[in-house]
């Protein structure tokens, strides 16, 4: 604790236990606010939402390498959220060197595809677009790996609406 508890304008009083965890990540107290939730008995159990509002604080403060280093660690195959979205804010916050570090970790083909393509890397998007063909075919149908994320992030994806400048 790095001083967090002496008060000043980072004030926790009042606020619910996920708002206190995001302000935490916020201010850079990314370890604490996890130790919080395990204190609390919190974590496992509502892991996919430590990760979403872990996420999200991260790309409001900006720390784009952290929040690529966090995905990046995780223990048992990933975030529980996917790499899919993560890789889709670096993407949006044009943190292209991260993203493409996160984009081979993806399971959704077409989403990698995709990815590539905004990184005008044609040649691997066209490789992931046969490998999302496959995908598509054995699993009978269409379907994102990013449900249950927020649409407008998925949709920003799928409509191609990253550009690299």
């Amino acid at each position: 604790m790095r001083g967090w508890t002496r008060g000043g304008e980072n004030k926790f009083v009042g606020t619910s236990l996920w708002q206190t965890v995001r302000r935490l990540v916020v201010i850079g107290e990314l370890e604490e606010a996890r130790k919080l939730l395990t204190k609390l008995k919190v974590l496992p159990e509502y892991e996919r939402r430590w990760w979403k509002v872990a996420v999200d604080a991260l790309v409001e403060a900006g720390r784009f390498s952290e929040l690529a280093q966090m995905a990046g660690s995780s223990a048992s195959g990933g975030p529980p959220i996917g790499f899919e979205p993560i890789v889709a804010l670096l993407l949006e916050n044009q943190q292209f060197d991260l993203a493409k570090g996160l984009i081979g970790r993806c399971k959704d083909m077409e989403q990698v595809a995709s990815f590539y393509e905004t990184l005008g890397m044609r040649e691997e998007a066209m490789k992931a677009q046969q490998l999302a063909e496959q995908q598509r075919r054995s699993i009978g149908g269409s379907g994102s790996i990013l449900t249950g994320w927020s649409s407008t992030i998925a949709g920003a994806v799928m409509r191609g609406g990253f550009t690299r400048s």
